[in-house]
């Protein structure tokens, strides 16, 4: 079920949707396998013969020194005219967001409040995801590469690191040339190097060209407003419609964005306040229509990204 708090954003820059969140993943086959959450290997055995791709994925993601939790495994049987996607937005509010397709013809998929990584041998595949968003290309010999990656990155605390120059283990490095890795970097991808002993990601970014910690610190934030205003909820009698009740909604927006900014997620200012800014209408500023829906669309705010490398500005308005 949904939460009854609605977050639009508006976005200056593409950029999708809070610490619970684990990793997927994904396979498709003739017979289904349902939705599990597991947090071990003998968990995902229990489903998955040692021989599958979703097993050794999951080997992968629990050998890496910041492994998750859990993970979700899953595998869909996909009838004639039945899509990847639509099988993943049906199961899409069960707590996973990073996402990896171990098997069938789809290689990646772009969803909402989702991070979707593949891994491809060569960049010249990239090409295919060029349209999407919120892929991370992973290009390396070894076609579950990316799980590595998930492995290391899905247990850190969003907005605390960058993708690049991350140590993983259980994948050997590309013996490449810097041209080579250039041409990678230029194509979207990111491939994994030696560098002064220690064999590291070579970079940090989606496939359109974002960065993806600051993918994760605005979909961290966002989604933090909407648990903390949902949690005002459930734990009022009455949020009253009034500049008291209002004052409350607000509190919750600004609790968010405080913690982001406290977490190193949103900048400093030149004068150094925090970064962003919350305004809540008040009742008198508010229509009698809405007011007898018990509708509340006049909350607003605004914070900027503070990237390793470079900034990103959100502005929002939240509906409840």
């Amino acid at each position: 079920m949904g939460l009854d708090v609605k977050v639009t954003i508006n976005l200056k820059k593409p950029l999708g949707n809070a610490g619970t969140e684990f990793p997927l993943i994904v396979s498709t086959g003739e017979t289904a396998i349902e939705f599990t959450e597991c947090r071990t290997l003998a968990e995902v055995k229990d489903k998955f013969a040692t021989t599958t791709n979703t097993y050794k994925a999951a080997e992968l993601i629990f050998m890496q020194t910041n492994a998750p939790d859990k993970i979700g495994v899953v595998q869909f049987t996909l009838a004639q005219g039945e899509t990847l996607k639509e099988k993943l937005e049906a199961i899409a509010e069960k707590g996973w967001r990073q996402f990896m397709i171990v098997d069938g013809d789809t290689k990646a998929v772009s969803m909402k409040d989702k991070l979707c990584f593949t891994s491809v041998a060569n960049e010249s595949e990239l090409k295919n995801f060029e349209d999407l968003e919120r892929i991370v290309g992973f290009v390396h010999t070894n076609p579950l590469a990316a799980a590595a990656l998930i492995g290391e990155t899905a247990g850190r605390p969003a907005g605390s690191f960058t993708y690049k120059n991350l140590i993983l283990t259980g994948i050997p490095p590309m013996e490449i040339s810097d041209t080579k890795i250039d041409a990678i970097h230029t194509a979207g991808g990111i491939t994994f190097v030696t560098k002064a002993g220690d064999n590291v990601t070579s970079e940090g970014k989606t496939t359109n060209g974002e960065y993806i910690d600051i993918v994760d610190s605005g979909d961290f934030i966002i989604k933090n407003i909407a648990y903390k205003t949902q949690k005002l909820f459930n734990n009022s009698a009455k949020i009253p419609y009034d500049n008291t009740g209002i004052s409350m909604l607000e509190s919750a927006t600004v609790e968010a964005l405080r913690m982001g900014y406290n977490n190193g997620m949103i900048a400093t200012n030149d004068d150094g306040t925090p970064a962003y800014a919350a305004s809540f209408a008040l009742r008198s500023q508010t229509t009698d229509a809405d007011r007898k829906a018990r509708k509340y669309p006049y909350g607003w705010f605004k914070f900027i990204l503070a990237g390793a490398v470079h900034e990103a500005e959100i502005q929002g308005d939240i509906i409840v």
